[in-house]
């Protein structure tokens, strides 16, 4: 796979990561970062943290690529070798900054419409269908609550953001290419290099 700078600027090396870590890719799962779009960057890139994702969205829809799409980001354990992942600058109910900041409990529009760039090009290039999930056992857009305790946390990304999945899909099905051949669920489809 690949860093897919043409939809989202290159912001690593992270050491928080396994390279060529993937087993396959399942879909991609929304996360919410309780920090700031350069904060989360700053936090990721710091090898103490022992945490990462594949990208980075911010609330004016910029995209920043933290871990190669290739390699094991560290954002959802269980999950974190089948899924692709993206951090969603904003702050959860209940997080010590969601009052000083809100409205962060929900995605902006050029939020929903970056995560469906990015959901687009996972279903082109990895074959992944364009569908909702909420079983890791499925595929499509998930979400990092619908693992559980197996996955880390039980409260990512919140209500307000599982209720716009349905906004990033129809997102993603406005801009999204044909993908190449469908892959039995759950297998990565690795295209050869030009």
């Amino acid at each position: 796979m690949a860093l897919w700078e043409d939809l989202a600027s290159w912001r690593g090396p992270t050491a928080n990561r396994v390279p060529n870590g993937m087993v396959e890719v399942r879909g991609l799962v929304v996360h919410i970062a309780d920090g700031t779009y350069e904060g989360t960057i700053s936090h990721q890139r710091d090898p103490g943290t022992e945490n990462s994702s594949h990208f980075i969205v911010s609330r004016e829809g910029d995209i920043a690529q933290m871990v190669d799409t290739a390699d094991k980001a560290w954002t959802q354990r269980a999950g974190n070798g089948h899924w692709l992942s993206v951090e969603c600058s904003g702050f959860s109910v209940g997080s010590p900054h969601h009052a000083s900041h809100p409205g962060w409990e929900r995605l902006t529009d050029k939020q929903i419409a970056a995560l469906g760039r990015i959901f687009a090009r996972v279903h082109e290039e990895c074959g992944v269908p364009l569908a909702l999930t909420a079983d890791p056992s499925g595929t499509g857009l998930g979400h990092h609550s619908m693992g559980g305790s197996a996955w880390g946390h039980d409260k990512c990304p919140g209500p307000p953001i599982i209720a716009q999945k349905p906004d990033i899909l129809a997102a993603a099905r406005q801009v999204a290419r044909p993908s190449g051949p469908t892959p039995s669920p759950g297998l990565v489809v690795r295209r050869a290099a030009p």
